[in-house]
């Protein structure tokens, strides 16, 4: 079953030295909505914090953030690995694991894109940028053997070009470039239908019959497998449909392609296409020691086991099928050899057999030369052990090569091995249909012996063939024993499906079973050929004979001891001469040759052999020969007269010369065998010599190797460092920045800045400084600042507060200066200093306010003359206006008495008009003496019930229309001035008045608390706007526009009344709505007077 995968995309970034800026330059071209999650695995050093994430952050509006263990990703996300870690994914999961090293090195991309490949079966990316060293090879490898896509930084444009370089050596890289051009093809690729792939379907072909048209059943990739069986002769058909279909999407993807019709027409006009998508289905994945668990399990249990089980002396047979380029057949190899001299056991023959589809593969497993990031996992004890450095990296040593055998084989079409101990089969069945399995694991049951073993990978179960191997011990799902069982053994080892549409007579497509049964012709073919076929064998260089042709017994047949294949240790002693004088023609010459008349004894007959060399190359450095042996005959004579008798006599006569000859042939034969023994004598003697001068250079390479290793760690540590020497350069860029901009906006400040040391000397001032104060750098810098201007600054109070600001971490701000200087004369300065972080600097500040201070002594002086002015106006006012007063009050007196109404009527309006006037007056008098401070108060004890009374009905004595309501409980005695709190209830109450002419009802509430009284008054007239409520209390406002003033006043009522509130140590306040009216609060603290509250409490309540 598939994985539960999100639809995003995951790609993973490898980096490493250079690493960083390679990676800030993707992220820079790519956009936000790519739709994928992005996983940077970058080399750091382990003790430090790292800035990768705020550094990644200022080239992407995508969220970076670090990783943290259990983190679920998102897609448009970037994620940072966290130093001292490795880091893993499982189900879209992010896991932290403690930083280890394997075989000396720190390898964290390689572990990150391996659990990628392994989590992911599409959707899986992986990318690797500037770095030295090798790791990410692997990890890249990986995805693209589950169906990725693989990137790699042109090395040209990378800063460190080891890592991509490496990558791209191991051939496991799809895509080329630069960082912008990797950003541009992810951008690409995330519109690609190949990323849209649903793992819901995947699930579903999974489980669903092997019937490949009924899963694929578009015409076109029917198509793709027909030209793909005619080009490598290879039947893909009993590959799983979700396997093809990947490899082929991806292909697609590199291509730029997006229909499947286009690219079956790209497949047609390039071959090299074609052998692109075979080598992808092959999927040749494989490392040393894979799976590490279960070679320790062989170690353990499965050796013991096999030895246990065997007679002394017999070989011990291994198969390894699908060992692609041979890394798994070599573990093995291995891993039986230390079991093997760990128990002191004596070596028996061993076999090792490994086969694979792919050529390619098995040419490099046969040379069993690996670049050096492959074999990086490995412990230096086996490195040493078991490989040899060589020009192209390491290569097996050849005492376990010669253990190992390898040659090309169809698991689905050849016949097997026979007679094994060990079968080891991991990771290929995955790839398989569900009826190839079945097949396969039959045959796996025939090639081995009894209580043979079955090795599987960890994704691979036995599945419906649990009656053929039962579980070994603890390993229930990967070491298989095989069982004791009365199935008949495969005879059909082919089982290819017709990819030809074959049908029967309705026109339906045949079945699996059925297509089964088809006639093979190649098959036949092949069988016809080899029975009329002369006798023949392919050999490689090494001699070694890989093919059979034909009966070859007369001329080839097995040595005693050891099992070989080697060709002249089975050809006939009356051949080797011969054969080997022919090779070394041909393979000086590279023509083919023909040797007649041979004559080879055979059960007491002369045999006339002819045999032919041809050789064949492979490669620049591959060659192989191919060897024709055939057999003269002679027609039977017949017995005839008495000439023919003695042409009979004269043929035996010389029948015995040739006999002679022949003996000669002999003595000359045997000789020259004593000449190749000598020779072979001489040849051991040298190859003697030989591994003297190889284990001396064993020792040497094992000091290069401890070299090496010390290279590596110093590698690791000076990418680590470089890693952090580039973190260290963008934050120095930053503070640098910021420094420029510091200083940029120190050098526009029009303020005069000086920064000083623990000392108080001046290390730096700003140009206001020197152009207000009339100085220079010279007589400045390096100066103390008590010296400057000849001890003008020597203030003692400023002394101390500068002394203590460093130790104590004290500012001080707004400290007043005055000193008459030299050059400038009077001024008055304002200082302002504080200690710059994490230096012991002190940032002193200067703001000359002397012309503010001249202004202000000017405004006071202003406004004492005002005040003064005012007082005097007033007072001269009042005098006459009172008198007025008095005599229209007699006026209208007489008048009333006389009966004259209108007149009395018209003086009693002059009257009420000459009271407001004197209010005003009173008003500006009661502000004038407030700013002066000589406002006159008379606090005593006073009862407030009987006061609002007296204010309401005074008021309410000067208006018909309105009625004044009394709300709210019985208020306290009280301390305070009667009469001006009578003041500012009068003001509020005629306010309320005159601002709600259309209302008849004004209410006075009086609200008693614990520790103060609150009284407020409410009218229902306009109302005041809302953002001139917080103005009502300044002096001169009015809420009408003074041009069109619908209210008379000077707006001076409720700023008297409110500096009256404030007096008692009360506040006043307002809550207002326009049209529906307003409500003015204050608030009276209570002061207990215990004598006169016992008189209120004898007195009368308030009236309601």
């Amino acid at each position: 079953m598939a994985s539960e995968q999100s639809p995003f995309p995951i790609v993973g970034i490898g980096a490493s030295a250079g690493g960083l800026e390679a990676f800030r330059e993707v992220l820079l071209f790519l956009p936000d909505d790519t739709g994928m999650a992005y996983v940077l695995v970058q080399h750091l050093d382990p003790h430090h914090e790292s800035l990768l994430p705020e550094l990644l952050a200022q080239v992407t509006h995508m969220n970076v953030r670090e990783a943290q263990d259990g983190m679920l990703l998102e897609a448009n996300h970037v994620y940072v690995i966290a130093p001292n870690t490795d880091m893993m994914l499982s189900q879209n999961l992010l896991t932290l694991l403690p930083r280890t090293k394997v075989g000396g090195q720190h390898l964290s991309i390689d572990t990150f894109l391996r659990s990628l490949a392994q989590g992911r079966t599409t959707g899986a990316m992986g990318v690797i940028l500037s770095g030295t060293a090798t790791d990410g090879t692997l990890g890249l490898q990986a995805i693209k053997a589950v169906g990725g896509i693989t990137f790699a930084q042109d090395p040209l444009s990378a800063q460190f070009d080891g890592m991509p370089q490496s990558a791209i050596a191991a051939g496991g890289v799809d895509f080329i470039g630069s960082p912008e051009e990797i950003a541009r093809e992810l951008t690409r690729i995330s519109h690609h239908p190949y990323l849209h792939h649903s793992p819901e379907r995947e699930e579903q072909e999974e489980v669903a019959p092997p019937a490949q048209e009924a899963l694929l059943p578009e015409p076109e990739f029917q198509q793709i497998l027909r030209v793909l069986h005619r080009s490598t002769n290879t039947d893909f058909t009993a590959y799983k449909p979700t396997t093809i279909k990947r490899r082929i999407e991806q292909r697609m993807t590199l291509l730029h392609i997006d229909t499947l019709a286009s690219y079956l027409t790209s497949l047609r006009e390039h071959q090299t296409e074609v052998d692109a998508l075979y080598q992808d289905l092959l999927i040749g994945v494989t490392s040393f020691f894979r799976d590490p668990a279960t070679f320790e399990a062989l170690g353990r249990e499965i050796f013991p086991h096999l030895l246990a089980t065997k007679d002394a002396g017999s070989p011990i047979r291994v198969w390894g099928p699908g060992c692609s380029t041979g890394e798994e057949v070599y573990s093995l190899a291995m891993c039986l050899l230390e079991f093997l001299a760990e128990r002191s056991f004596p070596v028996p023959p061993i076999q090792i057999f490994g086969t694979d589809l792919n050529p390619k593969a098995i040419s490099i497993a046969r040379t069993g030369i690996y670049p050096s990031e492959v074999i990086g996992a490995l412990s230096p004890a086996r490195l040493d052990h078991f490989f040899l450095p060589v020009k192209q990296g390491y290569q097996i040593q050849k005492t376990v090569r010669d253990l190992c055998i390898f040659a090309q084989h169809n698991l689905l079409t050849d016949p097997p091995f026979s007679q094994l101990d060990l079968l080891s089969c991991q990771n290929v069945l995955i790839y398989l249909g569900q009826g190839a399995q079945r097949k396969i694991i039959r045959t796996f049951h025939y090639a081995l012996s009894p209580h043979g073993i079955l090795l599987l990978g960890p994704s691979e179960t036995m599945g419906m063939a649990s009656d053929l191997f039962a579980p070994l011990g603890e390993h229930k799902r990967q070491i298989f024993e095989k069982k004791a069982s009365s199935a008949r053994p495969p005879t059909i080892w082919g089982l290819r499906g017709s990819i030809r549409g074959t049908s029967n007579r309705e026109g339906h497509s045949m079945t699996y079973e059925e297509r089964k049964q088809v006639f093979d012709l190649q098959r036949e073919t092949d069988h016809l050929l080899a029975s009329f076929a002369p006798a023949s064998v392919v050999i490689d260089a090494a001699m070694e004979i890989l093919h059979f042709r034909g009966d070859t017994h007369l001329y080839l047949k097995p040595a005693p001891g050891r099992a070989s294949l080697n060709l002249f240790k089975m050809v006939g002693a009356g051949l080797d001469l011969e054969l080997r004088a022919a090779l070394s023609f041909v393979r000086k010459s590279g023509q083919r040759v023909k040797k007649e008349g041979i004559q080879l004894s055979d059960q007491n007959m002369i045999r006339d052999i002819t045999i032919e060399v041809i050789p064949l190359k492979a490669s620049a450095t591959e060659e192989y020969f191919v060897i024709l042996f055939s057999e003269a005959t002679a027609l039977p004579q017949p017995v005839g007269t008495g000439q023919q008798q003695e042409r009979a006599m004269e043929q035996r006569i010389n029948g015995r010369s040739i006999q002679d000859v022949e003996r000669e042939l002999e003595s000359a034969r045997q000789q020259m065998r004593s000449i190749i023994e000598e020779f072979e004598a001489a040849n051991e003697e040298l190859h003697s010599a030989n591994e003297e001068s190889l284990s001396s250079n064993e020792e040497l390479q094992s000091l290069n190797e401890e070299l090496e290793t010390s290279k590596e760690e110093i590698q690791a540590s000076n990418e680590e460092l470089l890693v952090v020497n580039t973190e260290l350069q963008q934050r120095n860029t930053q503070v640098q920045d910021a420094r420029n901009f510091a200083d940029a906006v120190v050098e526009t400040i029009r303020e005069p800045l000086l920064i000083l040391d623990a000392d108080l000397y001046i290390q730096r001032a700003n140009p206001a400084f020197y152009q207000h104060f009339q100085v220079d750098p010279a007589e400045t810098q390096g100066h103390q600042i008590f010296e400057l201007g000849g001890g003008q600054w020597n203030i003692p109070a400023l002394r101390t507060l500068l002394e203590k600001l460093l130790p104590t971490n004290h500012a001080f701000a707004n400290y007043e200066v005055e000193h008459i200087f030299p050059k400038i004369g009077h001024k008055v300065l304002l200082l302002n200093a504080h200690r710059i972080d994490h230096v012991p600097m002190i940032l002193l500040a200067m703001e000359d306010i002397s012309e503010r201070k001249r202004i202000e002594r000017e405004r006071e002086q202003m406004l004492s003359q005002r005040t003064e002015f005012m007082a005097i106006a007033s007072h001269e006012l009042k005098t006459p206006i009172t008198s007025l007063k008095g005599y229209t009050q007699m006026l209208q007196a007489r008048f009333t008495k006389a009966g004259d109404e209108p007149s009395a009527a018209l003086l009693a309006k002059m009257n009420a008009q000459l009271g407001k006037l004197i209010r005003l007056i009173n008003e500006l008098l009661d502000v004038t003496k407030i700013e002066a401070g000589q406002f006159s108060w008379h606090v005593e004890p006073f009862d407030l019930n009987a006061l609002v009374r007296d204010i309401v009905e005074e008021v309410g004595q000067t208006t018909e229309q309105h009625q004044i309501r009394i709300e709210g409980s019985f208020l306290p005695l009280m301390t305070g001035d009667r009469e001006h709190l009578g003041q500012v209830l009068t003001n509020l109450l005629t306010n309320a008045l005159k601002y709600s002419p259309q209302a008849k009802t004004v209410v006075v509430r009086l609200a008693p608390g614990t520790q103060s009284v609150t009284l407020s008054v409410q009218d229902f007239g306009i109302g005041i706007a809302s953002e001139k409520q917080k103005q009502v209390f300044d002096r001169f406002f009015r809420v009408s526009d003074p041009e069109n003033a619908t209210f008379p006043g000077l707006g001076l009522g409720l700023f008297i009344s409110a500096q009256i509130v404030k007096r008692h140590g009360g506040q006043m306040w307002v809550e207002s709505r326009v049209g529906v009216g307003s409500t003015f609060f204050f608030t009276i603290p209570l002061v207990p007077q215990p004598e006169i509250n016992q008189r209120r409490l004898e007195g009368e309540e308030p009236h309601a």
